[in-house]
């Protein structure tokens, strides 16, 4: 189940490249190991990591001319919440 709810995920993503290169993989993967659920759960996360490399490496190519890094790529232990920024201040 948690393999075929990670696939769903991934074949209903907006770039049509990617997702047809994710068919594919999965499908690949499922016609050679479909007897072995948990090598095909951890296949499906690690396509899941790629997308989530691919558009970060996306977002990083966006960078504007003040050289800021996208909030895509700052750490989620690095951003200050609204209490913190008040006290900061």
């Amino acid at each position: 189940m948690r393999f075929a709810a990670v696939a769903y995920q991934l074949l209903r993503l907006g770039d049509d490249a990617l997702r047809a290169r994710y068919r594919r993989q999965l499908s690949r993967i499922l016609r050679a190991r479909w007897r072995e659920l948990h090598i095909l759960f951890v296949y499906s996360l690690k396509v899941s990591f790629h997308y989530h490399f691919a558009a970060l490496a996306q977002a990083l190519g966006r960078v504007d001319e003040t050289n800021a890094l996208p909030a895509a790529g700052r750490s989620f232990s690095r951003v200050k919440r609204r209490g913190e920024r008040q006290a900061a201040a």
